[in-house]
């Protein structure tokens, strides 16, 4: 019998998640702070940041409203990452 495997992360949920870590970090936050600042559960971020969650649109307005951006700047453009 073999092993379940894990699907692979979708790589735009993984792009999307490495702009609110980067947006994040330079705002100087920890992943608490921010979870703090967007009214979520702390572990959210790290689920967000890391590409494991397919955020709904009112959650990405609220991240993006808590960094000062635009929704738009945190999305993926161009051809799928890799």
């Amino acid at each position: 019998m073999t092993a379940p495997t894990r699907p692979l992360k979708d790589p735009y949920l993984v792009a999307l998640g490495l702009q609110i870590r980067q947006q994040r970090l330079a705002r100087g936050w920890s992943q608490d702070e921010f979870a703090a600042r967007a009214g979520m559960h702390r572990t959210h971020p790290t689920k967000l940041e890391n590409g494991l969650l397919d955020p709904r649109l009112s959650t990405l307005r609220r991240v993006a409203d808590v960094l000062g951006v635009e929704v738009g700047s945190l999305l993926p453009t161009g051809p799928a990452p890799s």
